[in-house]
């Protein structure tokens, strides 16, 4: 699986977000949880993490949120709470690897897949 650049993943935040200040708030939101994943795989012993990859699924892990938004850049009606299975949505409809994709599908799908079940 090829991960795409940073790059690449800030460009994809600006192709969803209906808005600058609505791309500021949640690519900010999105490089302070990657600096906080590589300090957690920095300071750990675990040494089998792929640490490019939770750095793009960190930058990855709240695309779905612009799809909250009105067009004016106001959060709009949906529940916050699907914000994840949206992220999901784009990233396949997008054409990323499964691999990729799953950082945005909330954690109790996860566990659901990760154990056999199917909720979505």
């Amino acid at each position: 699986m090829t991960l795409p650049t940073i790059r690449e993943v800030e460009n994809l935040h600006k192709k969803y977000a209906p808005t600058n200040k609505a791309f500021a708030e949640i690519w900010q939101h999105c490089l302070i949880v990657k600096r906080i994943a590589i300090w957690c795989i920095n300071n750990s012993s675990i040494t089998s993490v792929n640490r490019e990859l939770v750095e793009i699924g960190s930058l990855l892990h709240d695309l779905g949120v612009y799809k909250l938004y009105d067009k004016d850049g106001s959060m709009g009606n949906k529940s916050y709470i699907c914000h994840g299975e949206l992220g999901y949505t784009l990233l396949r409809d997008e054409g990323f690897d499964e691999m990729l994709t799953d950082f945005g599908v909330p954690p109790i799908q996860q566990m659901a897949k990760i154990y056999g079940q199917n909720v979505r």
